[in-house]
């Protein structure tokens, strides 16, 4: 029983979120498993992260400099303008956000 059945099972990182992987020049991929009827592996591309720190048409608010978003810790910081009391950061593709904090300028999200 189960021939023909396909279960797409994602590769996934150390913390068990689905893993993303750096394939830019060559490569070689191993796959090993104990038993099993195993197919293929499909490879499908990752959108870029974009992370913008101004303001969208028709709103006011700082622009947000030095934006830096580091997946490892799965925080994005960013500078704020001294006194500003109100900036907008626009990230895609869209994150689950935990907490967000202002400390000393320094914009801290944590996803």
């Amino acid at each position: 029983g189960g021939w023909g059945v396909n279960r797409i099972i994602p590769l996934k990182d150390s913390t068990g979120a689905v893993a993303a992987i750096d394939l830019s020049g060559t490569q070689t991929l191993r796959y090993t498993t104990s038993n099993g009827d195993f197919d293929f592996i499909l490879l499908t591309p990752v959108a870029p992260t974009v992370i913008v720190g101004t303001p969208p048409p028709g709103f006011a608010g700082a622009t947000l400099t030095n934006i830096v978003d580091d997946p490892a810790t799965k925080t994005i910081t960013a500078d704020a303008p001294a006194g500003s009391t109100e900036g907008y950061l626009t990230i895609s593709p869209a994150r689950v956000i935990k907490s967000v904090e202002l400390v000393n300028g320094k914009l801290i999200i944590k996803y």
